[in-house]
């Protein structure tokens, strides 16, 4: 397993304490969020990113819907 999967398995995996004062955004629910726009899981995301070209229209498919909201 390669080391970006072995740290993306634990950032997934791991709880962490909602800090006092309000949660902080991070980057791991900003992907889970953008995820859901494309009607991925993160498990499915992975298996996309393994294909180049999938992952390129993902990416695609992201970055137009970002323009269109600006």
């Amino acid at each position: 397993m390669s080391p970006a999967r072995v740290v993306m398995n634990e950032v997934m995996n791991t709880e962490t304490k909602k800090p006092r004062g309000g949660q902080k955004t991070t980057w791991v629910k900003v992907v889970t969020r953008d995820l859901k726009h494309v009607d991925l899981s993160k498990d499915q995301a992975l298996e996309v990113a393994l294909d180049r070209q999938a992952w390129r229209g993902i990416v695609h498919k992201m970055s137009s819907r970002n323009s269109r909201s600006v």
